[in-house]
């Protein structure tokens, strides 16, 4: 099993398990995975932006993440919950498949 194929599994699982707790961390969770999908679509139509991610370091996901959580103090639980979830999600899948796929070109 390759790297991305278990963070995968791992983003999908962290995803059904909130589901399965309900209340409003199912809330979270979909706005982080709507979040995340349009991340990725912005990055894929947008080419000067897949080479950013394509060509920074894991520093852009600590930034990332950081900004989640800052995020917190200024918007309120449910948009930093719904950063976070989209950005362990550009974390495990999406960045290393953009930094494997074009980072050697």
């Amino acid at each position: 099993m390759t790297n991305q194929m278990r963070n995968l599994i791992i983003y999908i699982a962290m995803f059904l398990v909130a589901l399965m707790i309900g209340g409003n961390i199912i809330g979270y969770a979909f706005t982080g995975a709507v979040t995340l999908l349009s991340f990725i679509f912005l990055c894929e139509s947008v080419p000067a932006l897949k080479w950013i991610v394509a060509k920074t370091t894991q520093l852009w996901d600590i930034l990332l993440f950081c900004f989640a959580v800052y995020s917190k103090v200024h918007f309120g639980v449910s948009i930093a919950m719904a950063l976070l979830f989209a950005t362990i999600g550009f974390t495990l899948i999406y960045a290393p498949y953009v930094r494997a796929t074009y980072g050697r070109e």
